[in-house]
Order: structure tokens, then sequence, then C-alpha cells
């Protein structure tokens, strides 16, 4: 199983918070109470890949680290193509806008990749404040 952890930096151990499906990228708000992070193509880089196969994961995910919960969000399909010689421009790339109720991420889904803008439902937004 693969987990969000916290470490802590005057003893180096860490904490385990919250199961994390496979993930590519994983970015934190602004207090780190919050990450969002995008399912992965297929597990070419992680050293349980075997546990993985195949599969791929399709979905954005927001972890709430204060009630170590994790929401689906969005879908984000991603082909995980490599575009002009560049394998990152397909990859979603989540980042939450500043107010923290959305999640811009980039998607391939035409061709070329374009920027989207996944709001995180009222009933997340209300359980996570």
């Amino acid at each position: 199983m693969r987990y969000l952890c916290r470490v802590d930096p005057d003893t180096g151990g860490d904490e385990k918070i919250v199961v994390m499906p496979p993930c590519s990228h994983v970015m934190s708000n602004d207090n780190g109470q919050l990450t969002v992070g995008d399912g992965s193509g297929k597990t070419i880089d992680i050293v349980d890949n075997d546990k993985y196969g195949d599969a791929t994961d399709p979905y954005l995910y927001l972890f709430d680290l204060k009630h170590q919960q994790t929401h689906k969000i969005a879908k984000h399909s991603s082909s995980w193509a490599v575009l002009d010689g560049d394998r990152q421009v397909t990859h979603p790339h989540p980042p939450f806008t500043p107010d923290e109720k959305q999640v811009l991420f980039s998607l391939d889904k035409d061709g070329k990749p374009a920027l989207y803008l996944a709001c995180i439902p009222d009933a997340i937004l209300r359980v996570i404040q």
C-alpha cells in the first residue's frame, strides 16, 4: 500500500497519514492540510510497480490530511503520451487555485494539451473546512 506521510524534521521519523492511490504528481495547499494528486498512467518508476502492473488511474484526488480522507474530484483521462519529445506536457500536474475551491490541470483529450479547472464539490469543501 502507498501512503502520504509527514516527516518530523527533528527526529526524521515519518507518520503515515492517508492511503494513496498511485499518483504521479502531488501538490499541497498553503497550510499543508490538503493535497491534490493525479492518478497515474502506467506505473513505471515506483518500487512496488509489480503490485500495480499496467493499471492506470484517470482521476484527480483530493487528500484531506487533517481528516485523513481521500476524495475523487474529477476525471482527467490523460493519455500520458510523449508530445514533441516531452512526456511532461500531457500530465495533469494539478495545483490548487488561490481560493482552494478549484484545481487547475492539463489534459490532452483532443490531442494537444489544454488547461482545465475542476471544481471541488461543495459537499467536500464543507467536510474539509
